[in-house]
């Protein structure tokens, strides 16, 4: 379908021409309102427990510190216990 010089296209075309819209234009009276949020007190204790968690080391050098100790002197867990222990851990969190 050829639309060049199609009267119906044509007549389309020109209504669209004329009923352009104009940029509405800036009235002096015009106020600008900022966006505001607030948070409630449990957001804020939740953003505050979070900064601080982020802020812990990833291993807790002190208490591998005294595992070791504990097996150089013989005491704790054995390799085998340590071993079910996280298998029984992951299995519970799959479970989840």
């Amino acid at each position: 379908m050829k639309i060049q010089n199609n009267p119906q296209i044509i007549q389309a075309m020109r209504t669209y021409q004329n009923n352009k819209t104009k940029p509405a234009e800036k009235n002096g009276n015009v106020s600008s309102v900022k966006d505001k949020i607030e948070l409630s007190e449990k957001a804020i204790d939740f953003q505050t427990a979070l900064k601080a968690y982020q802020q812990l080391p990833e291993i807790r050098e002190e208490r591998v510190q005294e595992v070791k100790e504990k097996m150089a002197r013989g005491e704790g867990a054995t390799p085998e216990e340590v071993v079910d222990k996280m298998l029984a851990d992951l299995n519970l969190r799959s479970r989840l």
